[in-house]
């Protein structure tokens, strides 16, 4: 064999071991892409409407009908921003939300716009025969933020005398989830109108945000927050339907919580 056909079969070789290696760096890369995209998106944007169902996409032009099921649809450990149809009333749904460790935010999109979404939460009889509201339960931790929302924790459920201490409202640990929990719920340009069920109710600690907002107590005959060890944060903020601040926390057997707080307590 010359010479000149020596060099010619070891370049052939040469290009043949170059592109069987881009070959497999493709490969490569096609399976890294592949593991990426199998990777659950935790971060998710819903939009609900009156005028949704909850078999829709969750977008803008296909929006849901309840904030459950955006809450459903929120993966463990993720978080959630719902988007409210402005001035509608909305449904929060017909089942309680039950998870471990979850971030969810309400909004009314426009925070200059005063036509605020208002939020209602439905009530049902609980195991030991009081009004308990249909609200998220957590197992863990959570953070529940709302900007720009009303919210209306509802009247006694018909036939009850009396509302569940625990668990109950609209954010609550569950039974048995033990006092290293925390819970966490901010309102900001938001109102909430307490009725015959408290707001929020935790086995251990709660961190409470006040900005710029409203809390009305129609009718309560208990606590609007119950939890042992609170964190408390209190800015241009209304209180009505009480005799002062401090009635609305709560230990849920009666006793002086422990506060850390920025207002007088």
């Amino acid at each position: 064999m010359s010479l000149e056909s020596q060099i010619t079969a070891l370049v052939n070789a040469a290009n043949n071991l170059t592109s069987e290696v881009a070959n497999k760096v493709k490969g490569i890369d096609a399976a890294v892409l592949a593991a990426v995209k199998a990777i659950p998106n935790l971060s998710k944007d819903f939009y609900v409407s009156p005028d949704g169902s909850d078999g829709n996409a969750g977008t803008f032009e296909s929006p849901l009908l309840t904030v459950g099921e955006a809450v459903a649809r929120t993966p463990e450990s993720g978080s959630c921003s719902i988007h409210l149809k402005p001035g509608a009333i909305h449904e929060f749904g017909d089942e309680r939300q039950f998870f471990g460790v979850k971030n969810i935010t309400l909004r009314t999109p426009d925070m200059l716009n005063d036509a605020k979404a208002t939020v209602y939460f439905k009530t049902f009889i609980s195991s030991d025969g009081g009004s308990e509201v249909l609200g998220l339960r957590c197992s863990h931790s959570c953070r529940l933020s709302l900007f720009n929302v009303n919210v209306v924790t509802p009247s006694l459920e018909a036939g009850t005398t009396y509302y569940r201490p625990s668990p109950n409202g609209i954010l609550a640990h569950n039974h048995f989830s033990g006092d290293g929990r925390e819970l966490l719920i901010s309102l900001y340009r938001s109102k909430a109108e307490v009725k015959d069920h408290p707001l929020v109710s935790s086995s251990g600690f709660l961190s409470v945000a006040l900005a710029n907002s409203q809390v009305d107590v129609a009718a309560l005959a208990g606590f609007v927050f119950n939890a042992s060890t609170y964190n408390i944060s209190r800015t241009a903020t209304t209180v009505t339907g009480v005799n002062s601040f401090s009635d609305l926390f709560k230990d849920l057997d009666s006793v002086a919580p422990n506060y850390v707080s920025n207002t007088t307590i």
